[in-house]
């Protein structure tokens, strides 16, 4: 009985916890956002690799 109470509370823990990983922009009244919105990633800065022999 207290391996499935374990169990169960285990797996509400891991639901709640999926839930609050999608996170959204609070964005004020009256704000204009572009008509497409872009993320650039990548743009160089980055190494591509962190193994120093390939990099």
């Amino acid at each position: 009985m207290q391996r499935k109470m374990l169990s169960m509370s285990m797996m509400a823990l891991l639901g709640l916890g999926t839930l609050t990983m999608a996170q959204a922009a609070v964005v004020p009244a009256g704000t204009t956002l572009a008509d497409q919105q872009q993320i650039t990633r990548g743009n160089g800065s980055d190494p591509a690799t962190l193994d120093p022999q390939l990099a």
